[in-house]
């Protein structure tokens, strides 16, 4: 999308050295959801066991380039007329400044691993980092593998299913609005 080029939110291939942020995105979740997280070796068996196969996302930024942007942006003559608009642009800096701070320049957004073979994938485990969940990287991840699926001749993409909610007091509907 286009926001996310514009922060330059990217996605790219991951290595086993990754595998820490799928671990640590899915502990973040079991605090949450109460079931017991899994062992890096777990992760690191899958793509041992399935070499070519497995395929590993990862999603990241550069805080210091959005807080660069958005300062520029701000004292561009964008928001002259519209004081509501340059308001909003200065509370996100600050809130980017505020998570630059906290966790450096470079974060991790989301880590996704994928299964493939022949024309279908599978997605196996896709985390989000629940501190910066407002930027929806799993969409850039899935708009990355998508393409990258594509081109290993991929036609069938499973996100894995749904929740089988569909009523939206359900708490798991999130998960089937979202696929």
């Amino acid at each position: 999308d286009l926001r996310h080029r514009q922060m330059k939110i990217t996605t790219r291939i991951g290595t086993k050295d990754d595998i820490q942020y799928l671990c640590k995105f899915e502990k973040q979740l079991t605090e949450t959801q109460g079931f017991k997280p899994k062992k890096s070796e777990f992760f690191e068996q899958i793509l041992d066991d399935f070499q070519d196969h497995a395929v590993l996302y990862i999603t990241e930024c550069e805080l210091d380039y959005i807080v660069k942007s958005l300062d520029e942006e701000i004292h561009s003559k964008k928001y002259a007329k519209d004081r509501d608009a340059y308001n909003s642009k200065v509370k996100e800096l600050e809130r980017f400044k505020e998570l630059n701070q906290k966790f450096g320049s470079h974060v991790v957004l989301a880590a996704g691993l994928f299964i493939r073979f022949q024309e279908k994938s599978w997605d196996l485990y896709t985390y989000k980092n629940t501190e910066f969940i407002f930027l929806k990287a799993i969409d850039s991840l899935h708009a990355f593998a998508i393409e990258d699926m594509k081109n290993h001749g991929v036609t069938f993409y499973d996100m894995c299913g749904f929740s089988g909610s569909t009523e939206k007091s359900d708490p798991y509907f999130g998960l089937y609005d979202y696929k």
